[in-house]
Parts: C-alpha cells; structure tokens; sequence
C-alpha cells in the first residue's frame, strides 16, 4: 500500500494487548466431579468474541487470546441432556484455574432460524424455569460494527420468548446471539450461540457450514427447487435432547456429535444433500466405542432413524445423504468387552 509520509513511533515497556504471557488453562469442573464436555467462547470488553473450542472430556481447556478479566462462557455440550450446564468466570492468567455453577442453574433453550425476509433471523428462547423480565437479545453479525437488539415477546401457548431481527443483507448472515436472562429467583445467565443462515442460488452448489464448524452439508447444483435460505444449526431443545438420553438408556448408542438443525427457507430439496458430521476425540467418552458403527441419525420426532453413513477416521467425520431438512446427530454402538483369562496346564 503507498504510503504518502512515514512518522516515528514510541513503543513504552507496558505497551502491549492485555493478552496473558503465557495461554492460562481452565477447568470447567461439574456438579457432581464426573465426566463433561464444554463448548467455550471468550469475551474481550463487550464486543470481541473468540471461539475456543471444546474441552476434554473433565472440561479443561487452554485460553487462546484472553487476558486478564476477559470472560469465558461455556456450555455442556456432552453427555446429552434436556438441560445443559451454562456458566461464565473472570480468566485470570494463573495456570490452572477452576471455574465452576453457582447454584441454583438457569437453562435457556436458543433457537435461531431464518426469518420470513432474505436479511432477517428468528429467535426462540425458552426458560426451564420463569423469568422475571423477558431475556435480552442482540444479534452481532461478522462485519457489522453496531449489534441489533431483538425486541422478545412472550408466547403464552409454547412459553418460548420469540422475536426477529433484521441484518445487513449485503454481508453474510453470520455471526453471534447474545442472550442475558434473569430467573425469578434474581439468577443471571449468559448465553453466546451462533448462528449462520446461507443464501444459495438453486442453480449453482453450494457448501454450507455450521458456524461451530462441526457440521457440513454440500448442496450440489439443482438440489434445490429454487434459490432460498438454508442453515446449520446447533440446538438443544428439551425435547431431543430427551430423546438423546433415552436413546442412550435403552441402547448401547453413545452421541458423538450434534443434535444439529438443518433449516430451508424459500425452497425444498429436489434430490439428496450430502450432510457431514465432525466428531473430536472427547467425543467418544465411554470406553469400548467402535468407530466402525459410526452413523448419523435423524429424528422424526419419536424415534432416532440410522442413515446409511460413511466413516472417515483419518479426518474425524461420518456423512450421509439427506433428502430432507430435520435434525441430525452422530451416534456410535458401544462395544463392550469382556477379557477372561486363559489357563493353560
């Protein structure tokens, strides 16, 4: 880039990012000690927020970024269940630190879908417990400096608080919900879930990713009746995530990724979609998975429904053909062994 004048530039010694010196290590620690896996972002002032992955499987997790009093926000994404763990903490750059829930939990079930117009989203937010006044909601879209705030209204008949949001059409559809709620017992919670809605031209292929990077649907050209709005969508609704557990209950399935929600606005699929699951290594918690029955599932809204599925090992994913938008998840059996010595005379 042409530059039409240089000037000097004094650097003093505590000029730098407010970054730690060294990434600090946190521990997501559960109820109960045993076994969880977190999904974590990091909060810089009130804007910057930064991705950070999942945990092992006992929530610990290295901070990329972060400084002193940045917030981290994490939410239970494994073992599957119709209320998941969410929590925040002030990172401090000592090595390790412990974060944990303060009693009593408040769980919020965020669902973002497109909306009716090519600019515009849809937010549903549902309380497992009641909220004193109707949660907040801004929309921070990748791009856009200034966040829109959604006006939520309460609907009597699901107990869901709904509302639209309007954003920039010419950028993607892209970006963060940020969702603050007060329970009646005066508990806050706060809640950062991504979302990304895809305009696709019917004529061309497209690929569409969740904004988690956990799941991949490719459309090739002419999958779709005509141009519309597709998504992937991470969700926890109580009703699926119920049905995870007893899947798991009455089965040996264990869930290694997912539920996602894939969403067509506009348009139908004309022929099927190749829809790819990502699976990291504290996926497969319990001991014994056998990666070889790994299949995406569908829901049909009582039972899970096995796809004929294929396995990647060397690149962690298991895809299938879908005909239909629903919700998906990635299972594998459980092959339980046991060893009995053997005796010789």
């Amino acid at each position: 880039i042409p530059a039409a004048s240089w000037s000097h530039v004094s650097v003093g010694a505590d000029a730098n990012t407010g970054v730690c010196t060294s990434p600090p290590t946190v521990q997501i620690v559960a109820p109960d000690g045993g076994k969880m896996v977190f999904a974590v972002d990091l909060v810089r002032g009130e804007e910057v927020v930064i991705p950070q992955g999942t945990t092992d499987e006992w929530g610990r997790i290295e901070i990329l970024g972060g400084g002193k009093d940045d917030r981290v926000v994490f939410k239970q994404t494994w073992p599957p269940t119709d209320k998941p763990l969410t929590g925040t903490g002030a990172l401090t750059c000592a090595s390790p630190q412990v974060m944990g829930f303060p009693p009593p939990p408040l769980y919020l079930d965020i669902v973002i879908r497109p909306g009716a117009a090519a600019n515009e989203v849809h937010v549903s937010v549902l309380p497992a417990q009641p909220l004193s006044t109707p949660p907040t909601v801004s929309l921070h879209q990748r791009g856009v400096p200034a966040p829109v705030a959604v006006a939520m209204s309460y609907d009597g008949g699901s107990g869901a608080y709904r509302g639209t949001g309007a954003l920039d059409g010419s950028l993607p559809l892209v970006g963060n919900a940020r969702v603050t709620a007060v329970s009646s017992l005066a508990v806050p919670v706060y809640y950062i879930t991504p979302f990304a809605v895809n305009q696709v031209v019917a004529t061309e292929s497209a690929t569409i990713w969740s904004a988690d990077g956990q799941a991949e649907l490719y459309l090739p050209a002419a999958t779709l009746s005509a141009d519309g709005l597709v998504s992937i969508q991470p969700i926890s609704v109580g009703a699926v995530a119920a049905s995870l557990e007893a899947q798991a209950t009455k089965t040996e399935l264990l869930p290694l990724a997912g539920p996602f929600e894939v969403t067509l606005t506009g348009a139908s699929l004309t022929k099927g979609a190749s829809l790819s699951l990502f699976y990291s290594e504290a996926s497969g918690l319990a001991p014994g998975t056998d990666s070889d029955t790994m299949r995406i599932y569908r829901w049909n809204g009582s039972d899970w429904v096995p796809l004929e599925s294929n396995v990647d090992i060397d690149h962690r994913y298991v895809a299938a053909v879908i005909t239909e938008p629903g919700v998906y998840a990635l299972w594998a059996e459980a092959s339980w062994r046991t060893y009995v010595p053997l005796l010789a005379k």
